[in-house]
């Protein structure tokens, strides 16, 4: 989770089809990297408010 997205390819050439390639493959690429960090986030947080209710129990 901790390692940066990949980056995406450059385009060999100008045509429509290498471009359409490349777009595929860059979405892919992109939805696996969202859910990545989507999970880093997700526990991010679930570890903040953990430690906000275990604060918040100390000053009582």
């Amino acid at each position: 989770m901790s390692a940066l997205c990949p980056p995406l390819n450059l385009l060999a050439d100008n045509a429509i089809g290498t471009l359409a390639r490349e777009d595929s493959a860059a979405a892919v690429q992109y939805v696996r990297c969202q859910a990545k960090h989507w999970g880093a986030v997700a526990a991010y947080e679930a570890l903040r408010q953990t430690m906000i209710r275990a604060n918040a129990e100390d000053v009582k």
